[in-house]
């Protein structure tokens, strides 16, 4: 219990004098200051004022070098931070020794007095401004000590926020009932969630009592921070402690949470804070909260010799309920304050209320009772429930959600520069040669837009451009995005095709004879006939390689270069759609690579940039030359330098990871796992296609290979309830369509197994 105890040093003025004189050679007016465990003494000589500061007899040497040597630190490494300067003795020693009447020993030490006004004792200097600059200001501080180190930083300190959690066996002396269960609780919480949540953060040494009663400024300008006082509760701890107990030591976050907010955006506009901080932050505010209630009335119960508390238990408790009343609003303002995405404190329902209010009542969503995601990292997707789900799905995050290189490169570049094309910038010049180095047959120049719908219209620009014709040729079901122009061939979109348009059906070698490229080629020839009857000659066909929509159809060799030859003999143009088949989906970089055709535009679209807006056009300097040298066309957007850092981030980690290789690897394993669970679940009638690009169609009959539609929409919300996202593809819906981002590991494989074996049974057991 000694670290509860303070006896504060008690010297005679008198005795004061004769150490100023005989240590320092001063001579002045002396007036005591108030303080927690020291004894402090003003000294107003007709030069200068000082302050003389005799240590706790309970402070070891080790404690007194350690604030010393931070303040030394501080003054060299930015000098202009206001801290007391250590002012040495007549024998150029930072300390000296007293001996008090009563016989002990204690350690002194002199520094120089800040000028200006405790901003404490005057509380109409608690302005936004005024907070917003203290937290700038403990962030200038905190970098000033990030280099510093001691060994004593590391003690056992009254104050320090990371030991919060001793404090438990002290809680039986808080009187309120009410208040004791509360502080249990946010310890024990403390204990549990904080202090782990707290251990990857970053850490260093920090001031640690950063509140207005440690805070000088000028009256004249009482916005400004003229000086930062009282470094004995410096300590070693994660770096958002600092700003916590800031925050608390006011009493601000229960008075008022803008002011806890304006005191978070100073730091952040000097040192940015990091998610980890965030996520804990008011988590550590309570916890010091919590801390000043149990001190006091434990030293109260304990210490009847103890200089009396001047805190008020029935205050701090009082502040403690304000918090924890407006912790979630708390929380989320400083999210987005921050530019941090928010958590939504409501309910999914009250959530989905105010989305059908904000973006109408036909806004498409996933899932009979919609999916409340919070983050995602990885494989995986959490949720407003506190579930994790392993993501088997979404394609858009190639390289996994919130890659670390990817989002660091994006903000590297947001921070540097992002404009647009029509200036001069490294970026998208990298990111396009990076691209045309992976292709082949001269696909060697790209044109940036925002998206592959908008990838996929500029195509049917050019090729319409190129042949002087509007006929287009397209696979039954396919979807190539959402502008005007594409809608039109996004065959599985429309219910009647524009005149201007032509299908042919995607191979369906699960329920008929393969088709041969004979048969191809004259279904291609049937179909362009079809449109030239209607007045529309022919200028390209578009080709998703892997035919996702269609069901993810095995594809028989010469299939889509058969029908490319015919495009070509009439003078169109080969346009494949890579948005889902390309970038190592399916165990090789391109999906017309594992095809084996050779394409005259490639469009790439949302993988290419983990999420971010991008979209490329790439294809022969000759046809984007002609169609540019007409038109002219720009994209404000295309290829921004933000953008385009994402895009080659996304290939540094596809490269440096093996990330195409793992594809086929994973891929092949998983295409096993399927073959191998269909031997006991009647339900899966087919398992196709290559890397991690995976259909699974489901069949109620297996022998009349009946497509399972409710079947198949039933697992999806099952397999959800089992903790893993899927979703359907096929015109029926009756495809499983299985897209985890390329870093998944075969232990991922395992996990959706185990999910989509155990659902499969529940279909079973529902009879559906």
């Amino acid at each position: 219990m000694r670290f509860l105890r303070r006896i504060n040093p008690d010297l005679p003025l008198e005795t004061v004098a004769e150490v100023l004189a005989e240590e320092y050679g001063l001579n002045g007016d002396l007036t005591l200051l108030e303080s927690e465990r020291d004894q402090n003494v003003r000294v107003d000589t007709s030069v200068r004022s000082c302050l003389f500061k005799v240590f706790n007899v309970d402070e070891d040497q080790a404690a007194i070098d350690f604030q010393i040597k931070g303040l030394r630190h501080i003054q060299r490494v930015d000098p202009a931070v206001p801290v007391p300067r250590v002012l040495p003795t007549l024998s150029g020693a930072a300390t000296g020794r007293v001996v008090g009447p009563d016989g002990t020993s204690h350690t002194v030490c002199l520094l120089s007095f800040l000028d200006g006004v405790v901003a404490g004792t005057r509380p109409e200097f608690d302005t936004p401004a005024f907070r917003r600059n203290t937290g700038a200001m403990l962030a200038r501080l905190d970098s000033a000590l990030r280099g510093f180190f001691h060994v004593a930083s590391l003690q056992d300190h009254p104050w320090d926020l990371s030991r919060v959690p001793r404090l438990l066996e002290y809680t039986r002396y808080v009187e309120n009932d009410s208040a004791r269960r509360s502080v249990v609780s946010i310890l024990e919480r403390f204990r549990d969630d904080t202090l782990p949540a707290c251990a990857p953060l970053r850490h260093q040494v920090i001031h640690q009592d950063g509140h207005t009663w440690n805070l000088v400024v000028d009256p004249e300008d009482p916005a400004e921070i003229s000086g930062i006082i009282d470094f004995g509760d410096m300590v070693y701890g994660p770096l958002i402690n600092e700003l916590a107990v800031a925050a608390y030591l006011s009493g601000r976050a229960a008075r008022s949470p803008e002011a806890l907010i304006d005191i978070v955006a100073g730091y952040d506009s000097v040192t940015p804070l990091e998610r980890g901080d965030v996520d804990v932050l008011f988590d550590l505010v309570l916890g010091r909260m919590a801390m000043n209630l149990i001190i006091s009335e434990a030293r109260a119960a304990l210490f009847s010799d103890d200089p009396s508390d001047e805190s008020d238990p029935e205050v701090l408790w009082e502040r403690i309920e304000g918090a924890l009343e407006v912790a979630s609003d708390v929380e989320n303002s400083i999210r987005r304050t921050l530019g941090f995405p928010s958590a939504y404190g409501g309910s999914t329902s009250e959530l989905r209320a105010r989305r059908v209010l904000s973006l109408g009542s036909h806004s498409p969503h996933f899932y009979a009772e919609p999916l409340h995601v919070t983050a995602a990292e990885g494989m995986w997707i959490h949720g407003a429930d506190g579930r994790k789900y392993l993501d088997f799905y979404n394609n858009v995050p190639t390289v996994g959600h919130t890659n670390p290189h990817v989002v660091n490169a994006v903000a590297r570049q947001q921070a540097a520069l992002n404009t647009n094309t029509r200036y001069l910038y490294s970026t998208v010049v990298e990111h396009a040669q990076r691209l045309a180095a992976t292709l082949e047959n001269d696909l060697d120049v790209c044109l940036f837009v925002n998206s592959g719908s908008e990838a996929n219209d500029v195509a049917s620009q050019i090729v319409k451009h190129r042949a002087g014709a509007d006929g287009l040729l397209v696979i039954a079901g396919s979807y190539h995005g959402m502008t005007e122009a594409v809608l039109g061939i996004s065959d599985g979109e429309v219910t009647s095709r524009p005149t201007n348009v032509a299908a042919i059906m995607a191979p369906d070698d699960f329920r008929q004879d393969p088709v041969t490229p004979a048969r191809a080629t004259a279904e291609a020839e049937s179909a362009i006939g079809r449109m030239k009857e209607v007045g529309h000659e022919l200028a390209g066909f578009f080709i998703d390689p892997a035919m996702t929509s269609s069901g993810i159809p095995n594809v028989p060799s010469g299939f889509i270069d058969a029908i490319a030859g015919v495009i070509r003999a009439h003078g169109g143009l080969v346009v494949s759609d890579e948005v889902q088949a390309g970038f190592g989906r399916t165990g090789v970089m391109w999906g017309h690579e594992r095809e084996g055709f050779v394409p005259d535009i490639v469009t790439i679209g949302k993988p290419v940039g983990n999420g971010q807006p991008l979209g490329v056009v790439v294809t022969r300097r000759e046809i984007l030359d002609s169609f540019m040298e007409q038109t002219e066309l720009f994209s404000t957007f295309g290829g921004n330098p933000v953008s385009c850092a994402a895009g080659l981030a996304v290939l540094d980690v596809i490269e440096n990871e093996g990330l195409v290789a793992n594809s086929a690897s994973v891929g092949r394993y998983l295409k096993d796992s399927l073959i191998q669970l269909a031997q006991t679940q009647r339900l899966i009638g087919d398992v196709r296609g290559s890397g991690l690009l995976v259909g699974l169609e489901l069949v109620s009959d297996r022998d009349k290979k009946i497509p399972a539609a409710g079947e198949t929409a039933l697992l999806v919300e099952l397999m959800r309830e089992a903790g893993v996202l899927v979703g359907t593809s096929g015109r029926q819906q009756s495809v499983l369509k299985l897209r985890p981002p390329l870093i998944a590991r075969r232990q991922h494989v395992d996990i959706f197994i185990d999910a989509l074996d155990s659902s499969l049974h529940e279909v079973h057991r529902r009879g559906a």
